[in-house]
């Protein structure tokens, strides 16, 4: 008896992932679409962060050679 148990469990979830398969792509989209949506949105959240990251690094530049200015002149004073 407890194997039969287990049978309509494996059925039963079975149904339910079928059903909400079936709902996916009754809204027009595929399993396939949605991770492929899922690594679209992580590349352009990698892209932000890139972008981020070389805006840091500019201005960190761009601090460094005012500061290098700085000095050099102190140093001529």
């Amino acid at each position: 008896m407890a194997g039969d148990n287990n049978t309509n469990r494996i059925i039963e979830m079975a149904s339910e992932i079928g059903t909400l398969k079936g709902l996916l792509e009754g809204q027009g989209k595929d399993l396939r679409d949605i991770k492929k949506s899922k690594s679209d949105m992580w590349k352009k959240i990698n892209w932000a962060n890139a972008k981020i990251n070389l805006a840091i690094g500019a201005w960190t530049a761009v601090a460094f050679i005012i500061g290098l200015v700085f000095a050099i002149l102190g140093v001529i004073r």
